[in-house]
């Protein structure tokens, strides 16, 4: 009776190692134990979840979308209507040229003629609303030219002729000259921008932009050159435009919330944008697009400049990030043939017109949220009515278990009766499974002693897995190198042996030169190769040259110390022995010959050693 009671908590003792072992295994393969009513809830809510975020993704997706194309096709619609704009506004002062010329040309308008000349200008200014100043200078040095002041309504008149004076007469709703406003000397048209660029042209020409002594506006002329009937100069007629014209007109257009027009010359000059700002100095006739004001318009033109270095390369669409914002950007060039090169730009952020979609967005938020939730409450009302009695049952199971612990295998635990099928079939099972297991544990204390064989041998199976992970412990898993646990150990051990033995012990450290810049340029996996070949490189001059041995068997050992850094521990060498090893790791790794071309010690990798 003795013997039974030992060898049965014998077999519990056993039974316990067995479940114990059962435990950790689960462990590993299961994190966490989860309850019934998670496992019933968490795959609807996921579900739920997954189905609503890829739905709210979709829509969202497809709103910018559609959001992109409005976008574009409006950004389309201004920038073709700028064009439009500049085609009429720039083609009045040509035609104000083309029809003086054709005067001239006629015999109807004399060049000597200064009178006619003043009535013809007037009655030019007054049918060209657009034209800011309008002149014809001779080659001879004659000039004539009439000029808007303040907001247009009164003209100067400008001349130079038989005096040797440059006057500036004020002139009555009839064009003819009343006061005169200022007298000064010395002036010859013929060394303006506006003259010589129509007598290089030969032909129709616009000016560089350029500013007014006065008022210091920028402004740029249409420009004819005169000849006579035998091809000769005789003159140049000439249509001023000022500038602030274009940002007038651009003023008016409805470019989203936070939209901007801008046009750029070639070499990226504002010449005029949506938003008024001051688009020129009193030293300089326009500012970059760059130096702007409006940051929308600095920002934009900086990230084009970057990427395509000038505006004539740029695409019709872009798509910018300018603090953390998508913007939109749709260029159009404009060219004429008399010489310009001009680029529209329309840059629209797409926030202005996403408020909707993000809307749409945050009322799909809050119907999910609080479908979810009600999802969740069903879910838990649900658990709990099939929990509960699996509840009942684990606690008469674990009642079953304690029974038997004391030796108590008559009495069973009643299990109450349960409504739900299935659970009314585990009840049963239960029940069922109550008197099995009084033979069970008879069977059990047969099968004790062959149990006890099986963990034994599991056992040592264990031992021989652990000695394996200590090695690979000692390994570093991409070089294949010894690693600095590895490194630690043994130094404690050379350094012991060569102190008690009073040998030399040298260390060399090697550092792959800037290897955070190639990783950059290569990628992380060129620097892992990179990594595989320097330590087989570094092992192999180790193995040539390195030829200490420690009194226990020990020789030199070459180990990745961390990140690109590698160490090599040399036993009873000494210092020339030492640089002897360095020399052929050096040699070694140069043999490589591993491109790197961001190094700013050599073109390939090279290592740094001491």
């Amino acid at each position: 009776m003795i013997h039974f009671f030992r060898l049965r908590r014998l077999q519990q003792s056993w039974l316990r190692r067995f479940q114990f072992l059962q435990f950790r295994l689960w462990r590993r393969l299961w994190p966490r134990r989860l309850s019934l009513r998670t496992i019933l809830i968490a795959p609807f809510a996921l579900q739920l979840t997954i189905a609503i975020v890829i739905v709210a993704a979709i829509s969202f997706h497809q709103g910018r979308m559609a959001v992109g194309v409005t976008i574009s096709k409006l950004q389309i619609e201004l920038a073709n209507r700028i064009s439009d704009e500049l085609a009429h506004y720039l083609e009045d002062a040509h035609t104000a040229t083309q029809l003086s010329a054709d005067e001239i040309a006629l015999g109807h308008l004399k060049l000597n003629d200064r009178d006619s000349l003043r009535q013809y200008l007037f009655r030019q200014m007054q049918r060209f609303n657009q034209l800011g100043y309008t002149a014809i200078a001779t080659e001879s040095g004659g000039y004539v030219g009439i000029g808007r002041i303040g907001d247009g309504s009164e003209l100067l008149l400008d001349w130079f002729g038989d005096t040797g004076f440059f006057e500036k007469w004020q002139l009555d709703p009839h064009g003819q000259p009343i006061n005169r406003v200022q007298i000064r000397e010395d002036y010859d048209a013929r060394t303006r921008p506006w003259y010589r660029a129509a007598v290089k042209r030969g032909d129709a020409a616009w000016s560089e932009v350029f500013q007014y002594f006065g008022s210091r506006q920028p402004v740029m002329s249409a420009n004819r050159p005169l000849l006579d009937s035998s091809g000769q100069l005789i003159g140049v007629v000439s249509a001023d435009l000022r500038l602030e014209q274009i940002g007038d007109f651009l003023n008016t257009l409805e470019i989203g919330k936070t939209g901007e027009a801008f046009v750029v010359d070639r070499l990226g000059h504002t010449l005029g944008s949506s938003t008024p700002e001051v688009a020129y100095r009193r030293d300089s006739p326009l500012i970059e697009a760059t130096a702007s004001s409006l940051p929308l318009v600095r920002e934009t033109s900086q990230q084009l400049l970057e990427r395509y270095h000038g505006f004539p390369q740029v695409p019709s669409q872009q798509t910018l990030k300018i603090e953390g914002d998508r913007v939109l950007v749709q260029t159009l060039p404009y060219h004429d043939p008399r010489g310009l090169d001009w680029t529209i730009v329309v840059v629209v952020p797409e926030r202005d017109f996403m408020a909707p979609i993000f809307a749409m967005s945050h009322n799909a938020i809050r119907i999910s949220v609080l479908a979810l939730g009600v999802a969740i409450v069903g879910g838990i009302i649900t658990a709990r009515g099939i929990a509960d009695p699996i509840h009942a049952l684990a606690k008469a199971s674990r009642t079953l278990a304690s029974n038997f612990d004391h030796g108590d295998t008559e009495d069973a635990p009643a299990v109450p009766p349960q409504t739900i099928h299935e659970l009314h079939l585990l009840a049963t099972a239960f029940a069922q499974m109550a008197v099995r297991l009084r033979s069970s544990f008879q069977q059990l204390e047969l099968i004790n002693h062959d149990l006890e064989d099986r963990v034994q041998a599991r056992t040592r199976e264990l031992q021989l897995a652990n000695h394996e992970l200590q090695r690979l412990a000692s390994i570093d898993g991409l070089t294949q190198l010894a690693n600095r646990r590895c490194f630690d150990e043994y130094f404690t051990t050379c350094w012991q042996d060569a102190r008690d033995r009073a040998q030399p012990l040298a260390i060399a450290l090697c550092d792959i030169d800037h290897f955070k810049q190639f990783n950059d340029t290569y990628g992380h996996q060129a620097g892992d190769d990179c990594l595989k070949q320097v330590a087989q490189a570094i092992e192999q001059a180790v193995i040539d040259v390195a030829t200490g041995e420690l009194a226990g068997g020990g020789r030199a050992l070459a180990a990745r110390y961390g990140g690109e850094e590698f160490v090599i521990l040399l036993p009873e060498t000494d210092a020339e022995q030492a640089r002897v090893v360095i020399e052929a790791v050096q040699a070694e790794v140069n043999y490589l010959a591993i491109p790197h071309a961001r190094s700013s010690a050599t073109h390939i990798v090279s290592l740094s050693l001491g």
